[in-house]
């Protein structure tokens, strides 16, 4: 007897004996415990990589959230809760993907964009990170955020140090912080809501005008929780 490869349906094929009855029966069985159910998968880039189709239904085992892919997008139809005391309440829903970066980041010639680099951090049910040239992209689902980003330069002679959130084709910018560098370390930071109607690959950008290579400053004995740091906090 094979089996069909997502939900694992029972069918006969030319080698199997011909046997109606129990055929109608586990087929019946396995369709009955798939008609109310989600599939289920590890996180949300395994919901990503998935083909699929008009009012499929995703459950998230990393975080408890549910989607439903409906025109052509995953829209998330159930968030993850912090539970509420006492009476055991539904809590307050909570998406939000943070990342940062403990190691400097030399930008090596001025004049040229690159793109920030955040190792570490957790992705959440809207925001996944992946690898763009030596930093980092995000891909974000349809909806409204909460950006909040601070990318400290370390101390240069000249120049202006300049960061930038943009969409990853370069075509749309949201929000930039830029002011003159020099000699002194500096952050570049800003707070930023953001609407998206459609997923998008987002990442932030990052140069200095003049003044050869310049670095980083990711921590400091003031700040051991780190100058380089991006947050994504789903707000609808």
């Amino acid at each position: 007897m094979a089996v069909t490869p997502r939900f694992a349906l029972p069918y006969q094929t030319e080698n199997d004996a011909p046997d109606g009855p129990d055929l109608g029966e586990g087929l019946a069985t396995a369709l009955d415990v798939l008609l109310s159910r989600a599939l289920p998968v590890a996180n949300a880039a395994a919901r990503i990589a998935l083909t699929p189709y008009e009012g499929m239904l995703v459950a998230q085992n990393d975080d408890f959230s549910g989607w439903i892919y409906l025109v052509g997008a995953w829209r998330q139809v159930f968030f993850p809760s912090l539970g509420g005391g006492g009476g055991g309440g539904g809590g307050t829903s909570l998406d939000v993907a943070a990342y940062s970066n403990s190691a400097n980041q030399t930008f090596g010639t001025s004049g040229t964009e690159y793109p920030v680099a955040f190792p570490q951090g957790n992705d959440s049910a809207s925001v996944v990170r992946s690898t763009r040239g030596v930093g980092h992209k995000f891909t974000v689902q349809p909806g409204t955020y909460h950006v909040d980003t601070n990318v400290r330069f370390g101390a240069g002679a000249a120049g202006s140090r300049f960061i930038g959130l943009r969409t990853s084709d370069d075509v749309i910018q949201f929000a930039t912080a830029q002011n003159d560098g020099g000699p002194a370390a500096a952050n570049r930071n800003f707070a930023k809501v953001i609407t998206l109607a459609s997923a998008a690959d987002l990442y932030l950008v990052a140069s200095q005008s003049s003044g050869g290579s310049l670095s980083t400053q990711a921590t400091s004995t003031q700040n051991p929780s780190g100058y380089v740091q991006i947050t994504f906090a789903r707000l609808g």
